[in-house]
């Protein structure tokens, strides 16, 4: 008998292309934006899901009963009947933060403790200088991912228990230290590096994406920020950001550009992304990554550390 297994996607649209190249498997999609806001180690457990339902409805326009919905999938699967299951992720921070949730939810569900994790990730493509998402991918390449899956072994399922573990600690040092160095798990290192640079620069109290932005203006003849949003979107590297997270990085430092015809930096701007005005005072705030606060922390461009703040 052919193997049975049960998917899980990083989102609507590609659950819903996979279920038209695909018919008749099972999917789930994981509709959750993790890199974004406090998070407790217990994945779905009474307290991460409180916690993640507020969040939501307070900065990306949640609800409860779409949390709801999002949890509820979970429920009523017969997990015996399946062989394995198919984990659909990308390369970026975004998708690998949840990626390690997923996995280390099912880590600690003795249901499932049987069933084999394997992996889809898409990134580079033999041939071509950039990243791809899944859903760039043409039918024929999805397809051939899925045939050349990678079942994850118990190391690099612990390695990804373990980054879930330390990026739900109150210390974010801790993630920093570890090297996540890894064949299958190939993104994983490039994604916490990317997460530690979120916290904010020693020298000039942003991080390098509100940087981004400013640079972006710097160097480019943008005229609103509808179009520095698409800008952003395209050269954004291994963040996975989306549109609304984009948006909130955009209004943070929109006090440090001008919108009238084309954008330009305003003197303060200028200086900040030079790093010769420290603006931390004005950009502090209680954001939160997963275990800890954002402004407890610097990031020092020298050393390549984060240091307490």
């Amino acid at each position: 008998m052919a193997d049975k297994f049960i998917h899980i996607t990083n989102g609507d649209a590609l659950t819903s292309r996979l279920n038209q190249l695909f018919p008749g498997e099972s999917f789930i999609t994981w509709n959750e934006i993790l890199c974004e806001g406090p998070a407790t180690t217990d994945v779905l457990s009474e307290e991460f899901i409180a916690l993640r339902t507020n969040f939501l409805i307070e900065n990306f326009e949640g609800s409860t009963d779409r949390y709801r919905e999002f949890t509820k999938q979970f429920e009523n699967i017969d997990w015996p009947s399946y062989e394995g299951i198919v984990l659909w992720f990308e390369f970026d921070l975004f998708c690998q933060v949840n990626l390690a949730a997923v996995v280390h939810l099912y880590k600690y569900l003795d249901l499932v403790l049987n069933l084999h994790l394997f992996l889809v990730c898409s990134g580079k493509i033999d041939g071509t200088d950039r990243l791809f998402g899944l859903n760039e991918l043409n039918d024929d390449q999805i397809h051939n991912h899925y045939k050349n899956k990678v079942k994850l072994t118990t190391n690099e399922v612990d390695l990804l228990v373990d980054f879930w573990n330390l990026y739900t600690s109150e210390d974010p040092r801790k993630l920093a230290a570890v090297s996540f160095e890894n064949e299958t798990l190939q993104y994983l290192e490039a994604a916490k590096l990317a997460h530690v640079t979120r916290f904010p620069d020693a020298l000039s109290g942003i991080n390098y994406p509100e940087r981004m932005v400013l640079q972006a203006i710097s160097e480019n003849a943008i005229s609103n920020e509808r179009k520095l949003i698409g800008h952003l979107l395209r050269n954004q590297g291994y963040y996975g950001f989306g549109d609304l997270q984009w948006e909130k990085v955009v209004d943070k430092m929109s006090p440090f550009f001008t919108t009238n015809g084309t954008l330009c930096l305003t003197s303060e701007g200028e200086k900040v992304l030079i790093s010769e005005l420290n603006i931390i005072d004005r950009m502090k705030d209680d954001t939160q990554f997963g275990g800890s606060l954002k402004y407890d922390y610097f990031y020092d461009r020298t050393s390549k550390k984060l240091i307490t703040a």
